[in-house]
């Protein structure tokens, strides 16, 4: 129901299930804080592409739009996991120079972006 956009429904259904189990304490118990944890946070629980507030530009011709939640990802496997191992530390320089250069890689331009770099910096037979 949540990732329809059906937040409304969502708690109705919920507190049905409350209703349905009020003398199985445990479940009970688990389903008010899963409640109060949802009506708490109710401002982020519809999808973003279903708000009517939120207005999306359609993606260029070649262009394909993820979820967001694929970005997070990307950012946890391609920069936290390099920058956290091997006990280092990083200058705010030294890691917003390695994002860059991860974010070149993962995008599949970092070859591009040497050769624009080291234009006749670096002869040919190197």
């Amino acid at each position: 129901m949540l990732n329809k956009g059906k937040v409304g429904e969502s708690f109705k259904y919920l507190t049905k299930l409350m209703v349905k189990y009020t003398k199985d304490e445990d479940i009970y118990k688990k389903l008010e804080k899963l409640y109060k944890y949802l009506f708490d946070n109710k401002m982020g629980l519809k999808p973003y592409n279903l708000r009517e507030e939120i207005n999306m530009p359609k993606a260029p011709d070649g262009i394909e739009y993820r979820n967001l939640g694929t970005m997070e990802h990307n950012i946890c496997d391609i920069l936290a996991q390099r920058m956290k191992g091997r006990k280092m530390s990083w200058s705010i320089r030294g890691a917003n120079n390695l994002a860059k250069i991860l974010a070149e890689k993962a995008s599949k331009r970092i070859y591009d972006v040497i050769n624009e770099v080291c234009y006749g910096v670096i002869s040919e037979d190197k």
